[in-house]
């Protein structure tokens, strides 16, 4: 953190709307939205 603009949050506003959303430019959200991907298909052919 410390004034550190490289590192980049897993988690952003959203531009419009209220929540949060997954920042693409973040390597862990990649994990993430291939884990849920991988859970929809694998549950679409159960």
């Amino acid at each position: 953190m410390n004034g550190d603009k490289t590192r980049k949050p897993l988690f952003t506003p959203r531009s419009s709307g209220l929540g949060w959303t997954l920042n693409p430019e973040h390597p862990v959200s990649w994990v993430v939205m291939t884990g849920v991907i991988a859970v929809i298909i694998y549950s679409a052919f159960r």
